[in-house]
């Protein structure tokens, strides 16, 4: 049976923090704050973003004030470990809570965000490691001594990859651990798979960063902001994407332009962000409604995710000065060539304008591109979009 696609994400967030000292002598790890905001809230803001429905976090030292915090976070629950239980062990004991198949992630490491763009791709694994370049991490533990062949796991006496601390899980493979009982995820959990030929993996140079030590603290503070910045591919839709029928809205109208599926699982690969910025005046002319454009976008990722790939975001506007429903018949500062969707999508995203590119087929787009101070590829019809991404995006 194929599996479903992935919408749990288990954040863990027990650890005491010892080896940060009297920093964590009252504040639980997760929540030392970044920015002026808590660690978990950013990891949280970030998954939500990136489709993942349902957040479970383990908590332990401090899981009271942890879990008051975190009230105002929806389909997000918070379980509070009665005594420690290891890295696996919580997760076993609180498996009732989970969905067969889900996202593990440390709650005190910053990886790359975009891992959640492979995800799609690997979900057909029943469990995942994603691992990043060791080059300045001890070797004592297991995690930091791993390599992949074929996508599968094997122990390495070199430091040559490492754990980044996100992983995709099934319950399936739980067999055989008991609940209430103190398991570790580089002890127990991770040699038994590889026992078994059960672990695969995947390997990516992105930033992995573990703040459980002073260092790293302090380096990661320093750098937040510019660690956590993303670049972006930004699309037009209709006659960039996929092929405009005049008001597309319709999933059965959905016709992808030559190259385009291949042109974002390309840049999916690379880390870019993939986001869709289009002026849907339709609506205020009262040929479809919002809610049919949201259908749309949805049945274009659905249809994405049958070649591991995926847009990240859609911007649109509804607002046209000379349509004929009232509520959207006004000017608007998001209607291309403005660029207030380009803004939003900046500020939601953190993204990096110079490391970022808009590609359309108009000059309305060029316009919105020019005034967002982002680089503009000219999409011509009948031509071939991959060609166009590869050519000028590595």
């Amino acid at each position: 049976m194929k599996n479903k696609k992935i919408r749990q994400a288990v954040i863990l967030a027990g650890g005491f923090g010892k080896r940060l000292g009297q920093i964590t002598k009252s504040l639980a790890k997760p929540m030392i704050k970044f920015n002026d905001k808590p660690f978990l809230y950013y990891l949280i803001e970030e998954l939500k973003k990136n489709k993942i429905e349902k957040i479970l976090i383990l908590a332990g030292f401090k899981g009271k004030y942890i879990k008051n915090k975190l009230k105002k976070f929806k389909n997000t629950k918070v379980i509070i470990e009665k005594k420690p239980l290891g890295t696996l062990g919580s997760v076993i004991t609180s498996s009732k809570h989970c969905e067969d198949r889900f996202l593990l992630i440390n709650g005190d490491t910053l990886f790359n965000i975009i891992y959640l763009n492979k995800i799609i791709e690997y979900e057909k694994f029943k469990t995942f490691l994603f691992l990043t370049k060791n080059s300045n991490y001890k070797s004592n533990n297991l995690l930091n001594n791993i390599d992949i062949r074929s996508k599968k796991i094997y122990f390495t006496k070199t430091k040559k990859k490492m754990y980044a601390g996100i992983s995709i899980l099934s319950k399936e493979n739980f067999k055989g651990f008991l609940k209430n009982k103190f398991y570790s995820f580089e002890k127990d959990y991770v040699p038994n798979l590889i026992k078994k030929n059960l672990l695969y993996g995947n390997y990516d140079e992105s930033y992995f960063i573990d703040f459980g030590i002073k260092k790293n603290l302090v380096f990661l503070k320093q750098n937040f902001k510019k660690l956590t910045e993303k670049k972006c591919v930004f699309f037009d839709r209709d006659n960039t994407l996929i092929l405009d029928k005049g008001y597309t809205y319709k999933s059965s109208d959905l016709i992808w332009n030559k190259g385009a599926i291949k042109a974002i699982k390309y840049l999916n690969k690379l880390n870019y962000l993939v986001i869709v910025v289009t002026n849907q005046s339709g609506i205020a002319r009262g040929y479809y409604k919002e809610q049919d454009v949201l259908k749309f976008h949805n049945y274009m990722n659905k249809d994405l995710y049958k070649h591991g790939a995926c847009i990240n975001d859609f911007f649109y506007c509804p607002f046209y000065e000379k349509g004929e429903i009232k509520r959207y018949k006004k000017k608007s500062i998001d209607r291309k060539p403005n660029n207030g969707m380009i803004l939003k999508s900046l500020k939601k995203w953190n993204i990096n304008k110079k490391k970022s590119f808009f590609i359309g087929d108009s000059n309305t787009d060029e316009l919105a591109a020019k005034k967002s101070q982002i680089k503009f590829l000219k999409f011509k019809k009948r031509n071939d979009l991959y060609k166009l991404v590869k050519r000028n995006i590595t």
